[in-house]
């Protein structure tokens, strides 16, 4: 037994000291209820009681944190399918407004080309007022005083002499404000395909009618031509001269006698 001890003695110490240090470490910091236990603290928190339930209050602060992350994580991985029903509800409410606008927008473009198209009859309209509020007046062309005087005619000419004399019969014409004479001549010949020849001297801005239907001056004798009456009268001055007035009765008329046989007492030169 001595021997035994003195061979293993330092082993045994060992044993023993370890035994020590766990009985007294059980009842220094165990769970009995006369062992005074071990406090571990910070003495920077352990001085300040507010400190101390502040800081409970984080824990339990972050606590609920991530208790509330759990419990939403927890419902995404239970239901998909209800966010995923959320999501495309959202893209259809964004679809729905999408459209909405674009029906606003349209019906936007529409009401305003109703309001073009209600105003286009307008214009229409008023363009119509101007065309009827344009001047008018009335305008013959007459050679019915050769009938007369056949025998002086050149019998090439004679076919020419419509049989009731006129060459134009009383035309409603339209004109334009500052026109002349001459000019409601030249538009109604021109409308009406009528021969016309005259001698303009732009130097006085007066024309000389030479031949209308190919009926010239002094074809029906020395004292023939042509000559215009306005309203009745025999004006002394070229026809290009003549300003027109609303509701004119403008005639050109072929004499045989200085315009003696034409209700005129002269022939001008100058008609």
């Amino acid at each position: 037994m001595l021997d035994f001890l003195k061979k293993y003695k330092f082993r045994i110490a060992a044993i023993v000291i370890v035994a020590v240090i766990l009985a007294f470490a059980y009842w220094y910091g165990g769970g009995s209820e006369d062992s005074r236990g071990w406090v571990v603290s910070d003495s920077s928190y352990a001085d300040s009681p507010a400190d101390t339930d502040s800081s409970e209050a984080y824990t339990a602060q972050s606590h609920a944190d991530v208790m509330s992350s759990e419990s939403i994580s927890d419902a995404e991985e239970s239901n998909p399918e209800d966010i995923s029903s959320e999501s495309a509800e959202s893209v259809a409410q964004s679809s729905v407004t999408q459209q909405e606008d674009i029906e606003s927008l349209s019906s936007q473009e529409d009401s305003e080309a109703t309001d073009s198209a209600i105003v286009q009859p307008e214009q229409s309209q008023q363009s119509e007022e101007t065309q009827q509020a344009q001047p008018q007046c009335t305008v013959a062309i007459s050679c019915g005083t050769i009938l007369e005087n056949l025998d002086k005619l050149d019998e090439n000419k004679r076919e020419l002499v419509p049989s009731d004399g006129l060459i134009l019969a009383e035309t409603e014409a339209d004109f334009n404000e500052g026109d002349t004479a001459f000019d409601l001549l030249q538009e109604v010949c021109r409308a009406s395909e009528i021969h016309l020849e005259a001698a303009v001297t732009p130097l006085y801005g007066s024309a000389y009618i030479e031949g209308i239907g190919n009926i010239y001056e002094f074809d029906c004798g020395s004292l023939s031509g042509w000559m215009y009456s306005v309203n009745g009268e025999f004006p002394n001055y070229s026809c290009s001269e003549y300003t027109l007035s609303e509701g004119d009765v403008v005639e050109f008329v072929y004499t045989c006698d200085l315009g003696g046989d034409v209700g005129g007492d002269y022939y001008s030169q100058n008609q």
